[in-house]
């Protein structure tokens, strides 16, 4: 029997309270800092934005619905609190506070498993504190973070057996993105080795299979015909559009080649010994971290294995929880009379894994301003405030831009098939990300067609901005 106090409880809300504030503080000052990309914190913000002025959910960079691209309708639950104030700052915010709140249902998780108040609360620290987890506070705004703790939520339902409350929890956690629908897709493993009734093996992996596969065949092609497709990203390289599912049957050598790769392998061993080490393989749960696992280490890209990156995030949590279960049952088998003292340390071993392990990707350079930060302030300042003048912008400079109808960034998708000489205003950044891209459009401004029909009216430190000629010089905002 598990001896309960108010001292743990409390304690654990103290905790969210501050991992959300520091969480969000942190994404705050990086993005302040226009060091990186930003392109997808701007997309759900202009995303939320457009919803709320009259244009349903626009993807910023294909052009389409978001949900002709991605399951991730569970966004929208968000709308209420973005209208109270409309900035990626509140994204930032809501973000962390999800983040954070993972940690509830994994104290009462670990609680359950370990009948020890403190060894939980240290489990729920290692859960949002592993680097796949941590980094996501500042990684930009992706829409898995923010029903992550309905998946978890639905992680303790399935602990407790409450059939209905559990159905409805992973419904939801499916329409987060298309990784907590193949996490949910786990449950009936689990289940299965669990020994439990056939409605828990069969309902969990049924649901998700019908959402995930509803919205693959049906959603998506319909709101973005001939778009992306989730297979895609499995595909060899130049094979990347237009292949059906078909040809993955011919790619299983390239996936087993992939998975082996030095790179990965490492990737693997980073996020497994961020959990444990071995303490994941004790544990059934750490089988929802095996779909995004087995994405990550056989897509083509190899950006899916950066720790750090979004790609990860129920393989964090999952491995923790499952490494939490392995705990209760090593301290079972061999703990004897130090019972309790062998959960609490082999918890606070897992806490201090998982925060060690942020060493593996923890970088400030990009939260510090650069030299010339008050250069791209001061081409941001000229930009029209008039939300219908569309705007060409360095992936750096994209979050602070994106409340408005028509916002560019230099990528293939974004621009495709658009004229550069009907943009408004173009901000160019020559020693940013993709600085190849900005200096052969700055050429094209300079020399080419867009000396007709723009003018410059900024240039400083590799800053350059240009309005088009029809805009007068007295729309800027300073």
């Amino acid at each position: 029997m598990t001896r309960r106090s108010g001292r743990f409880p409390l304690c654990l809300a103290v905790f969210v309270i501050a991992y959300t504030v520091l969480g969000a503080g942190a994404a705050m000052v990086r993005d302040d800092a226009m060091t990186g990309s930003t392109e997808d914190t701007a997309l759900f913000d202009h995303l939320l934005w457009s919803t709320l002025h009259g244009r349903f959910a626009p993807n910023l960079t294909f052009g389409v619905c978001q949900f002709g691209v991605r399951c991730s309708f569970f966004v929208l639950v968000l709308l209420p609190f973005y209208w109270l104030a409309q900035d990626p700052d509140t994204l930032f915010v809501l973000q962390s506070l999800a983040i954070g709140l993972c940690a509830v249902p994994s104290f009462l998780l670990a609680r359950r498993w370990l009948a020890h108040e403190g060894a939980a609360f240290l489990v729920a620290v290692a859960v949002v504190a592993h680097p796949a987890v941590l980094s996501q506070n500042v990684n930009q705004v992706h829409e898995a973070q923010f029903a992550l703790p309905v998946l978890v939520w639905a992680a303790l339902l399935f602990e407790r057996e409450r059939f209905g409350p559990f159905l409805v929890a992973c419904a939801v956690a499916c329409l987060g993105k298309e990784n907590l629908a193949a996490a949910v897709f786990m449950f009936g493993p689990v289940a299965a080795i669990q020994r439990r009734k056939w409605r828990w093996i069969l309902a969990p992996s049924v649901l998700a299979t019908t959402i995930l596969g509803g919205f693959t065949l049906f959603v998506a092609p319909a709101l973005n015909p001939g778009g992306e497709r989730a297979w895609h990203h499995f595909l060899p390289d130049g094979q990347a559009h237009g292949q059906g599912l078909a040809a993955l049957a011919t790619q299983a050598d390239e996936f087993v080649r992939r998975a082996l790769q030095p790179g990965r392998l490492a990737y693997l061993g980073k996020c497994i010994l961020s959990a444990g080490a071995v303490l994941p393989l004790l544990g059934p749960l750490s089988l929802l971290a095996l779909p995004e696992l087995l994405v990550n280490m056989t897509v083509a890209s190899g950006s899916f294995t950066v720790l750090h990156y979004h790609f990860s995030l129920t393989v964090g949590v999952f491995l923790v929880l499952g490494a939490a279960q392995g705990i209760g049952r090593l301290c079972t088998w061999f703990g004897g009379r130090n019972l309790a003292l062998c959960r609490l340390g082999l918890s606070g071993l897992l806490a201090a894994l998982a925060v060690a392990g942020n060493l593996f990707w923890l970088d400030l350079r990009p939260f510090r301003k650069p030299a010339r930060h008050s250069t791209q302030l001061a081409a941001l300042a000229l930009v029209p405030e008039d939300p219908n003048l569309s705007v060409l912008a360095p992936h750096g400079m994209l979050s602070k831009l994106s409340r408005r109808h028509q916002l560019y960034y230099l990528d293939r998708r974004s621009l495709h098939g658009k004229d550069l000489t009907a943009i408004h205003v173009i901000i160019l950044d020559l020693n940013g990300v993709v600085a190849g891209a900005n200096r052969h459009v700055a050429g094209l401004m300079r020399d080419g067609p867009g000396a007709r029909s723009h003018r410059a009216v900024f240039e400083k430190d590799g800053m350059l901005v240009f309005f088009r000629r029809d805009i007068p010089l007295s729309a800027a905002t300073s």
